[in-house]
C-alpha cells in the first residue's frame, strides 16, 4: 500500500509540473482579446478577422509553443483568406487550418 500511495503521489507532482506551464484563455469577441491584449503577447495572430467570436488559445510559456482556434462571420471569410497563397496558409510565425463550412479556424505557432 505504501508503494501504491508513492507512485501515485510522483505522478500528481508531474502532473502538477507539467500544467504548471501551461495557461489557456477563452474569449467571447475580438473586444476581449484587445482588452487582454493577447495579441500585443503574441498569444492570437493580429490578422483574424474582426468579426472572431469563440476564440480559445493555449499556450506554453516555457516553450512559447501556441495552439488556438476561432470562429468568423461569413462576411469576413474574403478578406482573411486574402491574407494568404491558396497552397501556403502559414503567415507572421503561424500555421492556419480553415474549415470554410463551418467558418472555423485553427492555429499554431511553427
Amino acid at each position: 500500500m505504501k508503494i501504491i500511495f508513492s507512485i501515485l503521489s510522483v505522478i500528481l507532482i508531474f502532473l502538477l509540473v507539467i500544467n504548471m506551464d501551461i495557461d489557456r484563455n477563452t474569449y467571447n469577441t475580438m473586444e476581449e482579446v484587445l482588452e487582454d491584449k493577447a495579441i500585443n503577447r503574441g498569444w492570437i495572430p493580429t490578422i483574424i478577422p474582426a468579426s472572431s467570436y469563440d476564440i480559445r488559445e493555449v499556450h506554453n510559456i516555457d516553450t512559447n509553443h501556441i495552439d488556438g482556434s476561432f470562429y468568423y462571420h461569413e462576411k469576413d471569410e474574403m478578406t482573411f483568406l486574402e491574407q494568404f497563397n491558396e497552397h501556403n496558409l502559414t503567415w507572421n510565425g503561424f500555421i492556419f487550418t480553415i474549415d470554410r463550412d463551418n467558418n472555423f479556424v485553427r492555429f499554431k505557432s511553427l
